[in-house]
């Protein structure tokens, strides 16, 4: 486990500045036109009537979304049974179409300002792309660009949407960080039951070990408290410097391993249910998804798309009971209006009266306790102190009789839904693994030294523990040749 633990707190480093490489929305929105003017929109019943015929069911969609991609209007549908894409102008529905060279060009030109160097086909995943969900884009195009950056993109073969975007930076990155850190070899990653138990079996491993570590040393310090020298150590920096160091390392910082390996674990796994109690029910869940389009809604997209002429997409759906509409560009937060009663448009802003009376509305048995609006962060409600993505406030913060907290957010569409199980696991993992803590992200800068220091340390009883166990493998190797004589 020594090497694992070294190799861990090492790439820990690394992973506290990148992840593993994704599709940022900036890129994939490069290669969305603005929407511009339009052919008027089918009514909400014929476009009921069309989704239920393209998924041959009886339920209506909860959401519509328009686009302009490759220079057609594009309006995808959404509900319980799946997407389906429109052609807007000729009303029929889209299906996968490989993409042609030129398409390829265009879009990497766009998306880097370059023409593609070399093109490749990929039948099988690979380390940019290791996830199973990934194997129904296969095959995959290989676009590699001669740039500074090395850029290399990865379009999907059926569809021609873009999967991946790697350059020099983000790969020697991920090389150091996330792909070792997370064990995202590809041949493991594509088989998540396998990548799953390994993990597991290697936390189980790990805590075991430093637990068992940790006994030892504090014993070794008792023992030497209560002899005649009273040092912390029976060690010393001259009898045997690497024993000294792992051992008062390990004092200092060997609960912040455990807790680390731990967490580690508990990042694909969860506390066990006699601990925690029931998860949140399900159907809370679904409080936020505000219903299925009904046939007498007007939608009003026109008017939308004349007031902003860069917007790339347009969403419609339901929230808390009122209609509303997500307006998207490229490099600016997404932005919620709604229509009033007198037909102005205006931001979204639920008030705290209005969200409770929805819920007693649905059918869920929902008793209020507690309810208040809160403008900063609770402990339970946090974003990743370096993450890009901020959590919406204000948010209404609703405690129910059954023990379960609400926090729905009043200016855009987000739930989180809070229990007794979900705080438990949350201090498991994010709490633990990152320092995920009001504090932490109030004072980022604070966080960040802290982290380093204690990736130090455990770096320190890591490597220091390395070198005893690879002392320890040689002088046994020595010895079993005698042993056979």
């Amino acid at each position: 486990m020594a090497p694992l633990l070294v190799m861990w707190f090492v790439t820990g480093f690394f992973m506290i500045f990148s992840g593993f490489p994704r599709v940022e929305k900036e890129q994939a929105f490069a290669l969305l036109d603005p929407i511009g003017n339009i052919d008027s929109l089918p009514s909400t019943g014929e476009l009921i009537d069309w989704y239920q015929t393209h998924t041959a069911t009886g339920d209506s969609p909860t959401t519509l979304s328009l686009k302009r991609e490759e220079g057609r209007a594009v309006l995808s549908l959404s509900g319980a049974q799946g997407e389906v894409l429109m052609d807007l102008r000729s009303e029929k529905p889209i299906d996968d179409i490989p993409p042609t060279l030129e398409e390829l060009t265009e879009k990497t030109l766009r998306l880097t300002g370059l023409s593609p160097a070399r093109v490749d086909t990929l039948h099988q995943l690979n380390q940019w792309l290791p996830f199973a969900s990934r194997r129904e884009d296969l095959p995959f195009i290989k676009v590699s660009v001669e740039n500074p950056k090395s850029t290399t993109l990865y379009f999907s073969g059926k569809s021609g949407r873009l999967l991946q975007e790697t350059n020099q930076s983000n790969r020697w990155m991920a090389y150091f960080g996330a792909i070792p850190h997370w064990i995202y070899f590809w041949p493991i990653r594509q088989d998540v039951e396998l990548w799953k138990g390994i993990f597991v079996v290697l936390g189980i491993m790990g805590c075991v070990m430093i637990i068992s570590g940790i006994i030892v040393g504090v014993v070794w310090t008792v023992k030497s408290r209560r002899s005649s020298r009273r040092r912390w150590s029976p060690f010393s920096k001259r009898s045997g410097k690497w024993l000294y160091w792992h051992h008062i390392s390990g004092l200092l910082f060997g609960i912040i391993v455990l807790t680390w390996m731990f967490s580690g674990w508990m990042s694909l796994d969860s506390l066990p249910r006699w601990l925690t109690g029931p998860s949140p029910r399900t159907e809370l869940y679904s409080i936020k998804d505000g219903g299925a389009i009904t046939g007498n809604e007007v939608m009003h997209f026109e008017p939308i798309l004349a007031q902003h002429p860069n917007v790339k997409q347009v969403t419609y759906s339901h929230y808390m009971g009122r209609p509303y509409y997500q307006l998207e560009e490229s490099d600016k937060p997404a932005i919620y209006l709604v229509y009033n009663d007198d037909g102005s448009l205006v931001p979204l802003a639920l008030s705290q009266e209005e969200v409770v009376s929805y819920l007693k509305g649905l059918d869920l048995a929902i008793e209020v306790k507690e309810a208040s609006v809160f403008h900063h962060y609770k402990g339970d409600y946090l974003p990743h102190p370096r993450g890009k993505r901020k959590l919406p406030l204000p948010v209404l913060y609703l405690l129910t009789a059954e023990g379960t907290t609400l926090y729905i957010a009043l200016e855009e569409p987000y739930l989180s839904v809070q229990n007794r199980a979900t705080r438990l696991n949350s201090w498991a993992y994010q709490k633990l693994h990152s320092l995920k803590f009001v504090w932490s992200y109030e004072h980022p800068t604070l966080w960040l030294c802290i982290m380093l220091f204690l990736l130090t340390g455990g770096a320190v009883v890591s490597v220091t523990g390395l070198v005893l166990g690879w002392r320890a493998l040689k002088r046994a190797l020595k010895r079993r040749p005698n042993n056979h004589q």
